[in-house]
């Protein structure tokens, strides 16, 4: 197999990284093994010494997302240590492209078959939802030109409209204020929407703001005329950047901040967004860092059902279309 980039999403997501490009193989048609996984990060040295895994969770955690049914055949002695640790490096990859099936089910695109051969099983054009995150994670990692809005302001929309397909009012902030000239009045126009009340000159703010850390603006109402105290807001970060950008990038959503701007009572809570699958134990570190800002990645955003817009639906032909950058 071609060598896969092992930062390509940073540090801290080297085996997701690993397993979108054996998917962006898999649908270019190319025969993806864990065989072949192993001996290549054998071969390449990519065993215990750069690690694919660096979290330790607490003794107690759950970090088995997916029950094993066909076991683990990782004990045999007789294997040396390279190959041995090779294979059980490759079933970190394993496990997170098992954790896709079985979360996803008929959304993901993909066979993993007796978890060992990767096979691409979405639809001939590609028109998947699942293949445009796919494809806007890869084009963005790897620097791809793209026509239309680039991967980081797509995203964005998907996470508006994610928020809106649980029931919330939400709205884009950032790409509402790319059509107005200052951060007040986009600020206006995006909470109209939502049934907010602006409330600019409450906060400092930069002159020059784009969003003020905040992409994407939710509110679920109980009705169109309630606007008491006490409303549910939420106020999201996105980003399509590395894994190592992940821990101060969710710090960036002030709810202090934000409750004035929105003339809240109540400080809104604040959301985390990516376009990645972040592994588990990653999840589980960020998770860690703060407790009031919760998580949505590529698993929970696939799960919700949203169409395939034409910006997405250009990035779904990105793994079929794109061979040279995959080597």
């Amino acid at each position: 197999m071609s060598k896969p980039a092992i930062d390509l999403y940073g540090p801290y997501a080297r085996a997701s990284a690993l397993a979108d490009v054996l998917e962006a193989k898999a649908v270019r048609g190319a025969l993806v093994t864990m065989e072949g996984l192993a001996d290549y990060m054998r071969d390449a040295g990519w065993t215990r010494r750069k690690g694919l895994d660096l979290f330790e969770l607490p003794s107690d955690a759950d970090d088995s997302a997916v029950a094993d049914e066909f076991g683990d055949d990782l004990n045999d002695e007789d294997l040396g240590d390279a190959v041995d640790d090779a294979r059980r490096e490759a079933e970190l990859v394993l496990d997170l492209l098992a954790e896709r099936a079985a979360l996803l089910g008929s959304r993901y695109p993909f066979v993993l078959k007796e978890r060992n051969v990767l096979r691409y099983a979405g639809p001939a054009n590609h028109d998947s939802f699942y293949l445009g995150i796919l494809g806007l994670t890869l084009s963005h990692a790897n620097g791809l030109p793209h026509h239309g809005s680039p991967p980081s302001q797509v995203i964005e929309d998907v996470v508006r409209d994610h928020m809106r397909s649980r029931g919330f009012l939400a709205e884009n902030i950032g790409r509402i204020r790319r059509g107005h000239g200052t951060f007040g009045a986009a600020l206006e126009a995006t909470c109209a929407p939502l049934l907010l009340k602006a409330t600019p000159s409450r906060a400092a703010y930069r002159t020059k703001a784009m969003e003020e850390g905040v992409d994407v603006i939710a509110h679920a109402p109980y009705s169109n005329a309630d606007d008491r105290p006490g409303r549910w807001v939420w106020v999201g970060q996105v980003t399509c950047g590395r894994s190592d950008s992940w821990r101060d990038k969710m710090q960036e959503p002030s709810p202090p901040r934000w409750m004035r701007l929105l003339g809240l009572s109540v400080q809104p809570q604040p959301f985390f967004a990516v376009p990645h699958h972040v592994p588990r134990n990653m999840l589980a570190y960020l998770a860690g860092q703060t407790e009031r800002c919760l998580f949505i990645d590529r698993l929970r955003l696939a799960a919700s059902d949203l169409p395939v817009t034409s910006d997405l639906r250009a990035f779904a032909q990105v793994p079929s279309s794109h061979g040279g950058w995959l080597d």
